[in-house]
């Protein structure tokens, strides 16, 4: 819950619209897990401090984002002395780097797919779509 102290203090010292991300490893609604009847009671006390900040939750879907945790995680432990809003700044490079690991350079992937988007058009106006259809059925 220290985490979640610092960032109501954190919420309420601002004074404007804040956004927390990360993945707080509590189950806010039974429907997120299988066969879970109840929640815990930290999942209730979680529930009621999103609650309380008047916070969000999105759903994220799959299980890419589960090292995220690990990293701000490992990271907030070795920054344990330090004042939360240092301990966010410093999260930031250890964030990118996780990110790239995980996703790669998103900027190439855009490239790439507008690409392959641009042939799958230039293909539909040249009227050779289903040729190209009917190459890939016969495979």
């Amino acid at each position: 819950m220290q985490v979640w102290d610092e960032l109501t203090r954190v919420r309420e010292g601002v004074g404007v619209p804040t956004l927390f991300g990360g993945d707080f490893n509590e189950i806010v609604d039974s429907s997120e897990t299988k066969g879970c009847v109840s929640l815990s009671q930290s999942s209730i006390l979680f529930r009621e401090w999103m609650d309380f900040l008047e916070l969000v939750d999105l759903e994220l879907v799959g299980r890419k984002y589960t090292g995220f945790k690990e990293v701000v995680k490992e990271e907030w432990s070795r920054l344990a002395s330090i004042p939360c809003q240092e301990k966010l700044k410093r999260l930031k490079n250890p964030l990118r780097n996780w990110n790239k690991e995980k996703f790669g350079v998103i900027e190439q992937k855009i490239t790439e797919i507008e690409r392959e988007i641009q042939k799958v058009d230039e293909l539909t106006e040249s009227g050779k779509e289903n040729d190209c259809v009917r190459q890939e059925a016969e495979h």
